[in-house]
């Protein structure tokens, strides 16, 4: 589907942060971590995208947050496993492969990612990158 860029938030850093990465399997992390925060947030809410050097400098973090419901702390383990899917969901659509997927490509390019999220509030997707 197409994404509903409009609620989209750009927050980066002026200072060019330039990572080595397959521009297409960036991509495809971009598009699944948006296209679920914009899934599972209310349609009026904000989602935001920040890119940022971390403090060491040798990395880059890349952020998208939004205002949904949020994850169960006990299924934020599971989320990045093959198949998995959260009991919360009544959603039918997809197979459970979206953030396997995006960990896969992330681990590939030597970055990590992780997810911080509170029920009622929303969800934090980071994920980094070494800087060229």
């Amino acid at each position: 589907g197409v994404l509903d860029v409009k609620r989209i938030q750009l927050e980066v850093s002026d200072e060019g942060l330039a990572v080595l990465a397959d521009p297409s399997g960036l991509d495809r992390v971009m598009t699944n971590l948006l296209s679920n925060a914009l899934k599972y947030s209310p349609k009026d809410s904000p989602v935001r995208l920040r890119a940022e050097r971390t403090s060491a400098g040798d990395e880059a973090i890349v952020t998208v947050s939004d205002e949904g419901v949020g994850i169960a702390e006990e299924e934020v383990p599971h989320l990045f496993q093959r198949f998995w899917r959260s009991k919360a969901t009544k959603r039918a659509e997809g197979l459970g492969l979206g953030l396997f997927i995006t960990r896969q490509i992330v681990d590939a390019h030597g970055g990590r990612i992780w997810v911080d999220s509170t029920m009622g509030v929303g969800s934090r997707f980071c994920f980094s990158l070494p800087l060229a």
